[in-house]
């Protein structure tokens, strides 16, 4: 985070005017120089005021319904992509694994836990702001969790489970993947349904997420031994 020493203006954007009241008194509590020269209750009007801004801290508050945070969590993304040099950090509520692993993956997304302690907040915070790259200790157990999930289901996996689901994700469609395994389209897909529901996941998309995290996407098609 080498502007910060140049430049310690922050936005936030808080649906609440009291939990944006409560970030910028942690911020003043900690006394670095930092100043919110910029709160915001929506997306749309942080991206107008930060146009013709020269902020790069952002904290955003992260809560709300499953479809809200799924909402803002795409906004941050695009937030990220669109100002690469914005460090973000998000004060999350939600618990929401695949998101929180999105937004981590993210060079410049920190991620701090509400339902952390005051003090664990006020340190996490702090060490963001003096240019580290933070992950709430909550946050990350919850990323070790979801590791050992993914590795157990992966265990349960037949090897002709595995090898279809890579097959898949490498792009074939189920009829090319029955005409590569010389099975019908039917046991390839009654496979597939099998192995989503070892892996805990419910449409392509998730599996998709999952394949990231896990290693199972494929660099090309795998064919059977025979």
């Amino acid at each position: 985070m080498s502007d910060v020493a140049l430049n310690k203006h922050i936005a936030i954007l808080a649906k609440k005017p009291l939990m944006g009241l409560g970030i910028q008194q942690f911020i003043q509590d900690l006394q670095l120089g930092f100043q919110c020269v910029l709160v915001a209750s929506s997306f749309l009007s942080l991206q107008k005021e930060l146009i013709a801004s020269d902020i790069l801290l952002t904290v955003v508050e992260l809560n709300g319904t499953a479809e809200e945070v799924h909402t803002l969590g795409n906004q941050i993304l695009s937030l990220s992509d669109n100002y690469p040099d914005m460090n973000i950090i998000v004060y999350a509520e939600c618990c929401d694994i695949t998101l929180l692993s999105l937004l981590y993956y993210k060079q410049k997304i920190s991620l701090i836990a509400q339902g952390d302690s005051l003090k664990q907040i006020r340190q996490d915070l702090e060490q963001w702001l003096m240019g580290s790259k933070v992950c709430s200790a909550s946050i990350a157990l919850h990323f070790e969790r979801a590791r050992t999930q993914i590795n157990s289901g992966l265990q349960v996996l037949t090897r002709t489970e595995r090898r279809i689901l890579q097959n898949l994700l490498a792009g074939l469609s189920l009829t090319e993947i029955a005409s590569l395994s010389h099975r019908s389209v039917k046991t390839v897909s009654a496979h597939k349904c099998n192995s989503m529901r070892k892996l805990g996941v419910c449409n392509d998309l998730e599996l998709f997420h999952f394949s990231q995290k896990s290693g199972l996407l494929p660099s090309r098609v795998i064919k059977n031994k025979r």
